[in-house]
């Protein structure tokens, strides 16, 4: 780092902000950074990458929870017995005969809104998929409330995906729109948990999410978008 700054006649004291993921190793290399700047009279501040930041949220649809009937693991399996054999893959893109053929994506951790894409692909696939298990060829799929339930998180996460999609940005400023962002991820949150007709099930993720939300975030209480010391985590 030093051979970097020493390159551009930069001292630690001369830096505003550090921004990097939330993964440990580089939350630690940050801390060194920003008690240097410190040290010398510095005010550096460190800041989670924001769209690392939303994936700590949605990284809690990442597993199943008590309410959600198991359709996590079950979608899994799907996509696993698809992604390991041709045949089966090349029977469901042959059921679909009329527009561009659909695979099923796999809910991958390091992958920005994957889980939204597993859930958006495998409801695109419910009519093939139920097909092929009336012919014989499909031994388990997942149940009407499973399916349900992957509709509900397809909702839930949808708004998780445009912003982080928004905040990939290369030809525009994106630091404006986290206001923005994080205000419209916080009210669809609320209004799932303010909801009579929300499920068990969306009641129970929603709460958790807001819960992350505002340990990330803060409440939102008279305009304050974030707290002064982000928190830190694992890559989901």
């Amino acid at each position: 780092m030093e051979s970097q700054l020493a390159s551009f006649d930069l001292h630690y004291k001369e830096l505003v902000a550090v921004v990097t993921d939330t993964e440990a190793t580089m939350i630690s290399a940050s801390r060194l950074i920003v008690e240097n700047s410190h040290q010398t009279g510095g005010v550096t501040k460190w800041h989670g990458c924001v769209d690392h930041l939303l994936d700590l949220i949605t990284g809690i649809a990442f597993k199943d929870l008590p309410e959600s009937e198991g359709t996590m693991s079950v979608c899994k399996t799907l996509i696993n017995f698809f992604n390991s054999s041709t045949h089966a893959m090349d029977k469901l893109l042959a059921k679909q005969s009329i527009g561009r053929a659909v695979k099923p994506i796999q809910d991958v951790a390091a992958h920005w809104w994957s889980t939204w894409s597993m859930c958006d692909q495998l409801f695109q696939l419910k009519a093939y998929l139920s097909l092929l298990q009336q012919e014989g060829d499909l031994m388990y799929n997942l149940s009407d409330a499973q399916w349900q339930i992957v509709a509900d998180l397809q909702t839930v996460l949808k708004p998780f995906m445009i912003a982080q999609k928004l905040l990939e940005g290369q030809s525009y400023a994106t630091i404006s729109l986290i206001p923005y962002l994080v205000y419209k991820v916080r009210k669809n949150l609320e209004t799932r948990i303010d909801s009579p007709n929300s499920s068990p099930h969306v009641l129970s993720i929603t709460t958790r999410m807001a819960h992350k939300l505002e340990e990330i975030f803060g409440s939102g209480v008279e305009g304050v978008v974030a707290h002064d010391i982000l928190p830190e985590g694992p890559r989901r």
